[in-house]
């Protein structure tokens, strides 16, 4: 009875409105359906556009125009629209000829990534204009709350921007009348970068000692400033071991410095640096040199295995269909809560890319005998080297990227998993006929084909046939992108310079 009174109860309330007081409790909502509520005091829009794009560049002055001009707040003042700061000059843009106009000159504005870093919670919608990676340089910008992102499909592969361009005008109009759609919540990963550093003053507080029998790792207190600190020996790893030793295993009785059954192994601190949200993956792989990558992975921290391959892929269920996938990972839905690991080029048989609880803390260490430093990317971006004793940790981060839905998140998933992966598709299986004589068939094709006939759709194939007009256009397409490229491009990507004096003033 219980059950049933759960499945009733949810299908009576169905889906939780998203509103901004919950931004920081997003990553905690992961398994819950949710909905986009379009509150009276919204009216602050941010455009992202794709960069090196120049029809691109007029397409975002059309959407901000349409949004000026037709949406007011609830104290009847249009909308406020940020632009890419880029456009400010650019000449396809115009803005000069819109400032001209009072309305566009004290409602459209442009951002920096300083002003997304700082005050992120100013802005109540994003409108993304590209493909798979403007989304992704959205939630490289906003490294803590995101807000809402309504992305509209004008990229190459455009798997997460379901939303055709040419209905941005209807999508835009039914999201700010309060016909809010559905909300994926896309989870997010925050990965900590950690450096082995010594002890200051070059003592060591603690010693470690190995079992060179059982190879369960001890830890102690070491002697400080002269005085004797030292505690009984504790286990390291006690649940691994447990289950490899008989009972609760005991530390050698006796001296331990004359013990020939244990000897010292170096023993590391690490500091955190860096912090890093990422949306598809973090990928840590040998970089330039020629050797295998020598990794330890845990989780939570328990031993799982060591790495010897050309790297690793921890994925979101988002970055499934990303680099995960071309590692031989799994397809998850971005609804399942979990993270994906996926080995590049293992150089065994038997690693298998698996799936773990989303709560689980991983660790990926290198190892300090390793032949060589390891390198990570986050989502492709900003590569770091891991020197011998780094490592990364990763865990869920509560601030989740929130994506509109342009039905719900099961029939865009899966339409761009067979629209942009052609998931499962191949010839269809003939099925089996009677061949007939070579007078019926004769006979057949010399009778007409009657007005409510039409051809076996199992004997169907699809064709791309392009006439001559759709040939002229893709010419003139080509030779305006030539134009453009020789003319060069109003709104160009920010560098990594450029970001990182953006951080700076923002943090000064």
């Amino acid at each position: 009875m219980s059950r049933e009174f759960k499945r009733y109860k949810h299908e009576k309330h169905g889906p939780v409105p998203l509103t901004q007081e919950n931004y920081t409790d997003w990553g905690n909502s992961l398994c819950v359906k949710h909905w986009m509520k379009w509150e009276s005091r919204m009216d602050t829009i941010l455009i992202m556009t794709k960069a090196r794009d120049n029809c691109l560049v007029a397409y975002t002055r059309e959407v901000a125009q349409y949004i000026i001009t037709t949406q007011r707040s609830a104290k009847g003042d249009p909308f406020t629209v940020y632009v890419d700061a880029h456009l400010e000059t650019s000449k396809h843009f115009g803005y000069q000829e819109l400032a001209k106009d009072p309305v566009y000159a004290n409602h459209l504005k442009f951002w920096t990534p300083a002003l997304c870093y700082k005050s992120p919670e100013m802005f109540h919608l994003i409108v993304v204009l590209g493909g798979d990676g403007t989304v992704l340089f959205t939630s490289w910008l906003f490294q803590t709350i995101v807000p809402p992102i309504i992305p509209f499909h004008l990229g190459s592969l455009s798997f997460l921007t379901p939303f055709p361009f040419s209905e941005y005008q209807t999508a835009l109009h039914n999201l700010f009348s309060g016909k809010g759609p559905g909300i994926t919540l896309r989870m997010r990963l925050s990965c900590t970068i950690y450096r082995s550093c010594e002890d200051p003053g070059n003592t060591r507080v603690r010693q470690a000692r190995q079992c060179a029998v059982t190879g369960a790792i001890w830890t102690r207190k070491a002697k400080t400033a002269g005085k004797d600190k030292r505690c009984q020996w504790q286990l390291m790893e006690t649940e691994w071991m447990k289950d490899h030793i008989n009972g609760h295993p005991q530390f050698p009785s006796g001296d331990a410095s004359h013990d020939k059954q244990t000897h010292d192994i170096p023993c590391y601190t690490t500091v955190p640096c860096e912090t890093f949200e990422v949306l598809n993956e973090l990928v840590v792989d040998r970089g330039p040199s020629p050797y295998m990558a020598t990794l330890e992975l845990f989780g939570d921290e328990q031993h799982l295995t060591t790495v010897e391959a050309d790297g690793l892929v921890i994925s979101t269920p988002t970055g499934s269909t990303a680099y995960s996938l071309s590692a031989g990972g799994s397809l998850c839905h971005p609804c399942v809560p979990a993270i994906l690991i996926s080995p590049i080029c293992a150089h065994t048989l038997n690693f298998r890319p698996m799936l773990l609880p989303y709560t689980t803390t991983v660790r990926v260490v290198v190892r300090s005998s390793a032949r060589t430093s390891a390198y990570c990317s986050f989502d492709g971006k900003y590569r770091v080297e891991l020197t011998r004793g780094d490592h990364v940790s990763i865990t869920f981060s509560r601030y989740a990227m929130p994506t509109l839905s342009r039905k719900d998140t099961n029939y865009d998933w899966f339409t761009s998993l067979q629209q942009c992966l052609m998931w499962n598709q191949r010839v269809p299986q003939k099925p089996f006929v009677v061949v007939e004589s070579h007078k019926k068939r004769k006979k057949a094709r010399t009778e007409p084909a009657s007005p409510g006939s039409s051809s076996d759709s199992s004997e169907s194939v699809f064709a791309c046939v392009n006439d001559g007009d759709d040939s002229k256009k893709d010419a003139q397409q080509d030779q305006d992108d030539d134009e453009d490229t020789e003319q060069g491009f109003d709104l160009v990507p920010w560098t990594k310079e450029e970001l990182e004096r953006e951080m700076l003033s923002a943090v000064e």
